[in-house]
């Protein structure tokens, strides 16, 4: 789950469900969307009930069609599924979804040699190239 804030200081977690909203309505698609972008893994109707809080115990193949349909880190998904804090665009990542990310860049020589390149950089330069990534991310 992921932490929202509600008003000056209360915070409280994000389900599976809220957080498949959210991500929903901040990329603007709806259910048909993910289940074509998921290649039919996992059904509109199925997405619905995850939505509406009915469904709170998906199979790891229909977590993985969902990340697949949402497009998001299929850990991060895990990851909120398991009741753990997901992070958003911008903030600092959870423990568990940074070492999932180092586990990833140790074992890819590609991976590891960008971030070696991505840690020489000055912040200027780093600034530029997230920029660059983003704009192709899009």
């Amino acid at each position: 789950m992921c932490w929202r804030f509600h008003g000056k200081d209360r915070m409280s977690k994000e389900t599976l469900a809220e957080y498949v909203s959210r991500i929903m309505e901040e990329n603007g698609i709806g259910a048909l969307e993910v289940e074509a972008r998921s290649e039919g893994q996992i059904t509109d109707s199925y997405i619905g009930s995850i939505k509406s809080g009915k469904q709170k115990n998906p199979t790891v193949s229909k977590l993985q069609a969902l990340a697949k349909g949402l497009d998001v880190d299929e850990d991060e998904l895990f990851l909120v599924a398991r009741g753990y804090t997901a992070h958003r665009q911008g903030e600092l990542w959870s423990v568990e979804a940074m070492l999932n990310s180092m586990r990833k860049v140790a074992s890819s020589r590609d991976l590891t040699r960008a971030v070696k390149e991505l840690i020489r950089l000055k912040p200027a330069q780093l600034k530029a190239v997230i920029a660059f990534i983003e704009s192709k991310a899009k």
